[in-house]
């Protein structure tokens, strides 16, 4: 981003702006959102099932390792995770929507010229990197220390606020905050 000046990102913000007037453009779809939104509480869920496995797997280690065995052995303990992500998960999918709708109104073809948002992307993407290494590694672990099973829902739920501040750091350094304000109003008149 250093090489942007304050002039750059102005008539970059411009743009965005301008794209929003343009009365041809068309509404993103619910299902489109709601499929990019249910991305991470889906991987978290995973995650956080395997995790239950893989516990089960270390506290099995020298009795009968079984299908019947792990199903009650899920249904008395290890579903409490996998709850807690969806949980986490349900939460996380509600205020990512929201932001997915503000991102998903500017049209495509200016979201992938706009400098600005190329800068968030890669900023929101390297985030994602940092918090799907985080619960892996966590969940490869979670045989060794069984008290990581409750860790991807807690990971998860700090990255729905890491994620958040992340992104209301750059929009308000970046001077964007007029423009959201009118991309929510646009939303509300639809």
């Amino acid at each position: 981003m250093s090489e942007l000046s304050v002039r750059g990102v102005n008539e970059d913000l411009s743009l965005l702006v301008n794209s929003l007037s343009d009365s041809d453009k068309l509404i993103p779809s619910f299902v489109e959102i709601a499929k990019r939104s249910m991305v991470i509480p889906c991987f978290s869920i995973a995650l956080s099932f395997i995790g239950v496995v893989n516990f089960y797997l270390s506290l099995m280690a020298e009795r009968a390792i079984s299908l019947s065995n792990f199903r009650v052995f899920f249904w008395e303990e290890g579903w409490y995770p996998v709850a807690a992500s969806v949980v986490v998960g349900l939460l996380f999918f509600i205020m990512s929507y929201t932001n997915l709708t503000l991102y998903m109104t500017i049209p495509s073809d200016i979201r992938n010229k706009s400098l600005v948002m190329k800068h968030i992307r890669g900023l929101i993407k390297k985030t994602i990197l940092i918090f799907i290494s985080l619960i892996c590694l966590v969940t490869v672990f979670t045989g060794v220390v069984p008290a990581l099973t409750f860790a991807v829902p807690g990971i998860t739920f700090v990255f729905l606020f890491a994620i958040n501040i992340v992104v209301s750091v750059e929009v308000n350094r970046l001077g964007m905050g007029p423009m959201m304000e009118k991309i929510s109003k646009l939303i509300k008149k639809i």
